[in-house]
């Protein structure tokens, strides 16, 4: 019998005989009857005693209640990363379900329910019980198409340092670095981070995650492009005025000496400057603001060239 079902007691005594009945049900019963019983939460026994003449007859039947069965159900078992799939469960002789694994909480007996937002395979589980403390139990698997991200800390460094790489793939991926850098080759779990050997020239870091379902391919590229400048702090402006107070530089660049632009502001006093610059030749000249006094004694702010072209480099 299904946990919350009713049946049908039919019973017939020979003649003369006088019917109590008990257990699951009470009360004087005729020699011949039929009724129906409450819905059953629990197995139950019927028990019917008749008596004639001094001569008892004791029957008795039990009810049982079957144990409790749920099904859990994927609309598809294979998405790709975010893609929304949908949950269709129902259960039989279940008093409460409650899921857990890639879904947690309390649940009907039957539903269905859309889920969203997920990068990492997941297993559903849901479990129903029945009466008697008896659980079941199923169990839905959801496997994701391979996604894989490597970032750098930074595009451009300067010539000899080194970058943090991290980067993250679907949960059950197995993932191969590949590229020149010994420090960032082979077999990698699926998440974690790393910091590359020295940057000399252009490298691009590879990186391939495989599961079940595919592979996933990234990579990142970091180039020695920033060169630190430096210059001696002048004394006097290029018009032969003292210097009364030196307020920041102003680092120009190009790649001709004729067309040099504003790459950086250097405030203060600082005496040298990190330019992000790309491969080629550069021609880089430095400017000073400071506060000079005029031939009528006012102090004014003027910018003052240091030299041009100052430095003269090639990134490759």
């Amino acid at each position: 019998m299904v946990l919350g079902g009713a049946t049908t007691l039919r019973w017939q005594a020979a003649a003369g005989f006088t019917c109590v009945s008990s257990g699951g049900w009470a009360g004087s019963r005729s020699g011949v009857g039929s009724t129906s019983t409450a819905r059953l939460i629990a197995a139950t026994t019927y028990v019917l005693d008749c008596v004639r003449a001094g001569v008892r007859v004791r029957r008795s039947v039990t009810v049982a209640i079957e144990a409790p069965t749920v099904t859990l159900n994927l609309s598809q078992t294979a998405i790709s990363e975010n893609e929304p799939v949908t949950l269709r469960w129902s259960s039989r002789s279940a008093t409460a379900c409650v899921a857990a694994g890639g879904w947690t909480g309390a649940r009907p007996s039957s539903g269905s329910e859309v889920v969203v937002g997920t990068r990492d395979p997941r297993t559903f589980t849901l479990t129903c019980r029945g009466s008697a403390a008896r659980r079941a139990t199923a169990n839905a698997r959801l496997l994701v198409h391979p996604v894989a991200s490597l970032t750098s800390s930074a595009a451009r460094v300067r010539s000899g340092s080194t970058v943090d790489l991290r980067w993250r793939a679907t949960a059950d991926s197995t993932c191969v670095a590949s590229g020149s850098d010994p420090l960032f080759r082979g077999t990698l779990p699926a998440v974690g981070s790393r910091t590359s050997s020295p940057v000399t020239t252009t490298e691009t870091f590879n990186l391939r995650c495989t599961n079940a379902l595919g592979s996933a391919l990234t990579s990142v590229s970091v180039a020695p492009g920033i060169r630190r400048v430096r210059w001696r702090a002048p004394a006097r402006a290029t018009d032969g005025r003292a210097l009364a107070r030196i307020h920041g530089y102003r680092v120009h660049a190009g790649s001709t000496p004729g067309a040099l632009v504003r790459v950086a502001d250097v405030p203060g006093t600082a005496t040298s400057a990190d330019l992000s610059l790309g491969s080629g030749d550069w021609h880089v000249s430095v400017s000073v603001l400071a506060t000079v006094r005029t031939e009528t004694g006012a102090l004014v702010v003027r910018e003052s060239e240091l030299s041009r072209p100052f430095l003269r480099f090639t990134i490759r």
